[in-house]
């Protein structure tokens, strides 16, 4: 069990990456339907005027 330093090292940076990946994708899916969520807001305030 020489590797298992690195071996733990390199897990953990992939732990890190995915952690990364999941923040980021949960951000932009969020943004996504925010966005979303007020172009209907707009859509229907557009109606509501016209």
């Amino acid at each position: 069990m020489r590797y298992s330093g690195q071996s733990n090292c390199i897990f953990s940076w992939l732990d890190h990456k995915i952690k990364l990946h999941l923040l980021v994708e949960s951000t932009s899916v969020f943004m996504l339907s925010l966005a979303s969520l007020s172009g209907v807001n707009l859509a229907v305030v557009r109606n509501l005027a016209a």
